[in-house]
């Protein structure tokens, strides 16, 4: 169904399309880049990696079509100084409720345990996006807590889960 493969600046043109679609704004505090040069900014950010003095790791990935290799999305994932991992994903709407961001988040997760073994790992999402809800729900995510936070300045709440065991 679908790879992953690690962002690279020949991504940036490919995903500009994906990346226009307003619906991946909804339910968080992004917003979309003003023009193809910020875009391309943004993804030499990703590719470049966290900055040395953050103690941070940042990683980076397009979700593909197996069978054509059109990008369908992006996961993420940003291992914290402590230790603490977040993971996040975008789909492009044309792809949603077709099992992608699921089976794309399951193959992230192996992947990000393969490399850190027995980590928790943590997501957060707006408590009104229900189809996100749904897809951790669907990769062994358990809610955690909730906690206030807003989008586009407007107060919202946002439903932190996590993967993997219990602290951190």
């Amino acid at each position: 169904m679908i790879t992953l493969t690690p962002i690279t600046l020949e991504d940036a043109a490919p995903l500009w399309p994906l990346i226009q679609d307003p619906a991946l704004y909804t339910y968080t505090d992004d917003h979309r880049p003003h023009g193809q040069a910020a875009w391309q900014s943004r993804v030499a950010r990703w590719v470049a990696g966290a900055p040395a003095d953050s103690g941070e790791t940042w990683l980076n990935a397009v979700i593909r079509d197996r069978a054509s290799g059109a990008p369908l999305g992006l996961v993420q994932a940003t291992r914290e100084a402590d230790g603490r991992i977040w993971v996040g994903y975008r789909i492009g709407s044309t792809h949603a409720g077709r099992g992608v961001a699921t089976a794309a988040l399951q193959a992230w997760l192996q992947q990000l345990q393969d490399r850190w073994p027995a980590s928790t790992v943590w997501a957060s999402v707006d408590l009104r996006h229900a189809a996100s809800r749904r897809v951790l729900d669907k990769c062994g995510f358990v809610l955690d807590h909730t906690a206030p936070s807003t989008v586009h300045g407007a107060p919202s709440e946002d439903a932190l889960y996590r993967f993997g065991p219990p602290g951190r």
